[in-house]
């Protein structure tokens, strides 16, 4: 009886070895082939060998969610290496991609544009990979040439772990590091803190701050990054979103927008359509890639439910959390919390009455110095909008700041908000224009107009003006 178990055990055992041996993994995937290469027929799918050794891929079955195509005698892929399944090599030249692409043909097969399953078996008929994906996963467009690309080669294949191709990548990257890889041990040493949550009907929003990119602030992909109120609630931030040291990361409930920008003035936006803070009693963690918490901070009222507790306490077996929750019944309407520490407990956050997204937070030291802003240039300082002429301000930022540049007329009116109150990284020299255009898109009259630059922070406020000369044609 026994015996038969151990010979049992062990012949499972070296079934996993052989299947660790051969880790071969889907990819990338072009699913949806752009017109010219033919929508079946310029179909591909990249096998990535993820193991120092040359792995040989000799009668491997790979099926297409229709049928099998046994991939031909004498295939193999070197360590770390790339292989492209195609049907034909003419149909894959057409897209003149550069270098030396290692291919092989495996005959006739078809892609669903939307969603389809790919399963790869060895000679034994062990399943290797598996991936069902989704249009949803990417760009998603009708002969787009974006392939979807796995983003980290030791990931699952769910859709943290695919996106679309980048530009400059338009029709992806076969035959070499994906377009969207993710360096990992970066990832791993990116800071970044749940800094201020704002509790409100129709316009929710956690803002996060990076005390450290892990890159040297020049920047780190967060894409994977995720939401979750261990609830059954998660936003996953999509597409290429790169963070820097400094930046602040805002996640919105209730507004249309664009869910995989860069940061832009200091400030990363994203949106959900799906409430998912509760103002009494929840808790917000954010994970990277790898499913391990960057942050977390939890918060109560008076009688906070039993599955709530349960919660907290794996927050704290993990030491994402300690002690008591934020009370949350000092909260009033139209206020925040916000992070003043990094004791992770409720002593590091106070009710903001005034909530600042993608600024700092209120509680500065009053013995900071402000932040200076002053014009340093102006190019076209005389200028006929008539001619399509516009003028360009350049002006230096000493440190971090929001920002708000407005033109006035001679009477000191607002006839133009250029920037208001954009949150800015200290920089020697940054630029704005303005073409002579009031907030209703008409061209204003000529006269003199006054540019007033104001930078509000840490420590108080500074301005500067200069006077801009709108003129008429000749």
């Amino acid at each position: 009886m026994w015996k038969r178990v151990i010979i049992i055990l062990l012949v499972v055992i070296k079934v996993e070895v052989a299947r660790t041996q051969e880790r071969i993994i889907f990819n990338e995937v072009m699913y949806d082939a752009p017109s010219f290469a033919g929508d079946t027929n310029g179909e591909w799918v990249e096998l990535y060998n993820t193991t120092d050794n040359t792995i040989n891929i000799s009668n491997w079955v790979f099926n297409d969610g229709a049928s099998d195509k046994i991939i031909p005698p004498g295939t193999t892929i070197t360590p770390y290496g790339y292989i492209v399944l195609i049907e034909r090599v003419g149909t894959f030249t057409a897209y003149n991609y550069p270098g030396t692409i290692n291919t092989v043909e495996i005959g006739n097969f078809s892609l669903n544009d939307s969603t389809d399953t790919l399963t790869l078996k060895n000679a034994s008929l062990n399943i290797i990979d598996k991936l069902e994906y989704d249009k949803k996963w990417g760009v998603g467009t009708m002969n787009s040439g974006r392939t979807l690309e796995k983003i980290y080669p030791l990931g699952s294949n769910t859709d943290f772990y695919w996106a679309s191709s980048k530009i400059p990548y338009p029709y992806g990257s076969p035959g070499q590091q994906n377009s969207v890889y993710l360096d990992i041990p970066a990832i791993q040493r990116v800071r970044l803190l749940i800094n201020e949550i704002m509790f409100s009907d129709s316009h929710d929003w956690v803002e996060v701050y990076c005390v450290d990119d892990g890159n040297l602030g020049k920047g780190t992909q967060i894409n994977g990054f995720y939401f979750d109120d261990l609830d059954g609630n998660k936003d996953k931030v999509v597409g290429t979103c790169t963070i820097r040291t400094g930046e602040f990361l805002l996640l919105h409930y209730g507004i249309q927008g664009q869910d995989d920008t860069e940061g832009i003035n200091g400030k990363i936006n994203l949106f959900t359509q799906s409430k998912f803070i509760t103002s009494t009693t929840d808790q917000m963690i954010i994970y990277n890639l790898l499913d391990e918490i960057i942050d977390a901070v939890c918060w109560a009222n008076n009688t906070p439910p039993s599955y709530e507790e349960k919660d907290w306490n794996e927050l704290i077996t993990a030491g994402a959390w300690q002690g008591e929750a934020i009370d949350s019944t000092k909260v009033s309407a139209g206020q925040s919390i916000a992070r003043n520490g990094d004791t992770k407990t409720k002593n590091d956050w106070y009710v903001a009455s005034v909530p600042t997204p993608g600024l700092p937070n209120n509680l500065t030291s009053q013995a900071a110095d402000p932040p200076q802003a002053k014009v340093i240039n102006i190019i076209n300082k005389t200028f006929a909008p008539q001619e399509g002429k516009q003028t360009t301000i350049i002006y230096s930022l000493s440190k971090s700041a929001a920002v708000s540049i407005r033109i006035y007329d001679i009477r000191g009116r607002l006839v133009k908000r250029l920037i208001e109150q954009e949150y800015q990284i200290a920089k020697e020299e940054n630029m704005v224009s303005w073409d002579g255009r009031d907030e209703s898109g008409e061209i204003l009259p000529i006269g003199v107009y006054i540019c007033y630059v104001e930078a509000v922070g840490d420590g108080g406020s500074s301005a500067d003006k200069v006077t801009l000369i709108l003129a008429k044609r000749l």
